[in-house]
């Protein structure tokens, strides 16, 4: 089970490394942060199930707008990626 943690406002990356300690048994695999330099701060914490080479999160999209961090598995992520990638969608 992965761990989930982060913050908007005041902070830092110790701040956010400092939330992340707790949730380091949810996701021994992997963990990696992701923060806009100003005040939005967001800490993974990933048990490697599915798509074990390239589910690091949190995730942006390609244009770098969106980012999130997810907990969970997609069944019909296959077909789901298909559908948006026939629409323009990077993956």
């Amino acid at each position: 089970m992965c761990g989930i943690c982060g913050f908007v406002g005041s902070g830092s990356l110790d701040d956010l490394n400092q939330l992340m300690k707790p949730l380091l048994h949810r996701g021994p695999d992997t963990q990696d942060t992701w923060n806009n330099s100003s005040d939005v701060f967001i800490g993974h914490t990933r048990l490697s199930i599915i798509d074990l080479e390239t589910g690091s999160q949190p995730m942006l999209s390609s244009d770098g707008k969106v980012v999130i961090s997810y907990n969970g598995e997609i069944y019909n992520s296959r077909e789901l990626r298909k559908e948006l990638e026939s629409k323009g969608y990077v993956c």
